[in-house]
């Protein structure tokens, strides 16, 4: 289901084009994502067998298959599957996940013999789609700080923090909520961009959901 959903984000992305370089991230971007998971949820980290593969994943870097560009709203994003450190507990296989990066306020670096791509984060998204219908946002207002928040669909209670937002109001209420000690924080393009991105999300994922359902019915 994650590669119908993953093409369905990409087709509300305009100008899209895929990345003609390897693309990758540091480990500790996604790292905040897994060990908000973790945080009294029904997940174990487990790394996968595979890993790690090729020098940027020998020093720690996380990579971003099929990765692409496009645009959003006028917002840069950097799109890819990727596979989480982590797995639902009595599973045998990791979870696999959609990326969707804000590049607005990110700063590229060329590394690696392959001239393999890395990031610098700065002010910045990571948003997760994970297969199981699970989202998780993590912004980065600095490279020395994260703001994580994951949500749920229905039937998910506990796997994540909160269940789906209705709408954009309600996700700008949450994160209000969860940056009250760090108002400074929302002063960023980035912070601007978290409701419409989350929408994006959720919104790609109940559509996925409600075709499977008709195809199961139909069976």
């Amino acid at each position: 289901m994650i590669e119908q959903t993953y093409e369905l984000v990409k087709s509300r992305l305009n100008s899209v084009y895929p990345m003609k370089v390897c693309c990758h991230l540091p480990g500790h971007a996604l790292l905040y994502a897994e060990q908000e998971l973790l945080l009294d949820m029904p997940y174990e980290r487990h790394t996968p067998d595979a890993y790690p593969f090729g020098e940027m994943e020998k020093v720690g870097c996380r990579s971003i298959r099929e990765a692409a560009n496009g645009q959003y709203l006028n917002m840069h994003l950097r799109v890819g599957t990727t596979t989480l450190h982590v797995r639902e507990k009595e599973s045998d296989a990791n979870i696999d996940a959609i990326v969707l990066i804000y590049m607005g306020e990110l700063i590229e670096t060329i590394q690696g013999p392959s001239e393999a791509q890395a990031h610098k984060l700065s002010s910045s998204i990571i948003m997760l789609m994970l297969e199981t219908g699970i989202i998780s946002t993590t912004y980065l207002p600095s490279p020395a700080m994260a703001i994580v928040d994951s949500c749920y669909p229905e039937g998910k209670v506990g796997y994540a923090a909160y269940p789906y937002p209705k709408d954009k109001g309600a996700i700008v209420s949450r994160f209000e909520m969860i940056t009250s000690q760090h108002p400074r924080t929302r002063t960023t393009k980035a912070y601007r961009a978290i409701p419409d991105l989350v929408m994006l999300a959720v919104d790609a994922n109940k559509i996925i959901e409600d075709c499977m359902k008709k195809c199961n019915d139909k069976e």
